[in-house]
């Protein structure tokens, strides 16, 4: 939900932007950002564009990795913007912190031989092992690291994407019947 809400507000910001400034995106869909008045820097250039950033409407695709999820925020305000990403950053940390609890979990019960109930402190040593390990990553690959994970958990997630596909169709058979 989190992810969907903030996804589609995005989506909509860009599409202000190209309909603000009358710029179609080029053939395949990229955007022009040129057209839209950024330069080499993801910064604008244009009065145009420095206006629309001015009132909180940046073209997203143009500009960096770096926060996209915060320029979606803001529109809304100096108040409700900060209190929005406040929500934002509670929410991430929420999210990594029981993701890592989760996977010390399967790691521990694993390693305790199965047991449900594995020992309270072998758990905290495989909570500490994962997170050294990620630093670890992120500071030795810097940026690289980065690529190098998303671009993995993409190809890891593409074929369950056709599994998905073809269970839709199952599923669609199955209640048409």
């Amino acid at each position: 939900f989190f992810l969907s809400v903030l996804g589609g507000l995005g989506i909509k910001m860009q599409r202000a932007v190209e309909l603000a400034l009358e710029v179609p995106p080029l053939p395949g869909g990229h955007p022009n950002c040129t057209g839209l008045g950024y330069g080499a820097d993801l910064e604008p250039f244009t009065p145009e564009a420095k206006a629309l950033e001015a009132i909180g409407y940046r073209a997203l695709a143009c500009r960096g990795f770096d926060n996209p999820i915060f320029d979606v925020v803001e529109p809304y305000g100096e108040r409700m913007g900060e209190f929005l990403k406040v929500l934002i950053l509670a929410g991430l940390v929420l999210y990594f912190i029981t993701s890592s609890d989760s996977g010390s979990y399967v790691d521990d019960t694993l390693s305790a031989g199965g047991m449900l109930h594995p020992p309270f402190i072998q758990r905290i040593y495989w909570a500490v092992t994962e997170g050294a390990c990620a630093c670890a990553l992120l500071v030795g690959g810097k940026d690289q690291a980065l690529r190098g994970l998303r671009a993995v958990s993409i190809c890891s997630g593409f074929p369950y994407t056709i599994m998905i596909c073809f269970m839709c169709t199952a599923l669609w058979r199955a209640v048409k019947w």
